[in-house]
């Protein structure tokens, strides 16, 4: 109970018992639902905020990473082509020493098959953005079974051929030894001329023209030309060719899926 003045000097006595009286259940069940749909929402807006920042930030890595191994592929396809190349060349030369230690072969096809001995995939894959992709830990803004993987997959690729070239490099070394105790020097190099010039242009009068000039040995011994022959064989063509293979299927792969993201 209160007591009230009123304007005309009255005192009146008022009864607030309706004020106090607890508020039906339903009231506090509504205020609670309005206070947890709110704070929903706000967590809602947020995580739609940062899902379209990681949206975009994934775009942009992608566009970056795509840019990286395009240049990447052009390099490992010449490497690839380079190094079949290499390998059936090889393959000609060792037949031509297996006869009676080639001494009865032209000297301009023992020039230009021998040429191919010292032939290495080297490969330093430009990964700027892969790196910080992953030390940055935004590697997971790629979906990992569905684009994550192959950009791994090829890292990984790109990585078995510099650890093929490195391990090839000692045998590189020996092998070029060799060849110049075997191989004049300006014969040799007109050879890699026409390597050159064929890489821009094929011609294969330009290798016959060379194979018919019949360039002098500096050696037909027949011990160092069974050595050459046998480190030929341990240059491993074959390992380098699919590791160059299995690089460039996984960066094809990866270009392919990244084109998702970036698009």
């Amino acid at each position: 109970m209160a007591t009230e003045l009123q304007p005309n000097g009255e005192e009146t006595v008022t009864d607030r018992s309706e004020e106090h009286r607890a508020r039906p259940w339903t009231v506090w069940v509504f205020e609670f639902l309005l206070i947890f749909f709110s704070v929903s929402l706000s967590f809602a807006a947020n995580s739609y905020r940062e899902h379209l920042a990681d949206r975009s930030r994934a775009r942009t890595y992608a566009a970056n990473m795509i840019a990286d191994l395009e240049s990447d592929t052009a390099y490992l396809r010449s490497r690839f082509d380079g190094m079949r190349t290499a390998r059936d060349n090889v393959d000609m030369f060792l037949s031509l020493i297996s006869k009676q230690g080639g001494r009865d072969a032209s000297t301009g096809k023992m020039y230009w098959y021998g040429l191919w001995c010292g032939y290495i995939a080297e490969i330093a894959p430009d990964d700027a953005t892969f790196r910080a992709m992953t030390s940055s830990g935004d590697l997971r803004l790629f979906d990992y079974p569905r684009v994550g993987r192959y950009v791994v997959r090829y890292y990984a690729a790109a990585a078995a051929v510099a650890r093929q070239a490195t391990a090839d490099e000692p045998i590189y070394a020996r092998t070029r030894e060799v060849h110049a105790r075997i191989f004049g020097f300006q014969y040799n190099s007109r050879a890699n001329q026409i390597v050159q010039a064929n890489r821009k242009s094929f011609s294969q009068a330009r290798i016959d023209a060379f194979i018919r000039t019949n360039p002098p040995l500096l050696s037909r011994d027949p011990a160092l030309m069974s050595e050459y022959g046998e480190m030929c064989r341990s240059r491993f063509f074959e390992d380098q060719v699919g590791n160059l293979g299995r690089a460039l299927e996984a960066a094809d792969t990866a270009i392919a899926r990244l084109r998702t993201v970036a698009r």
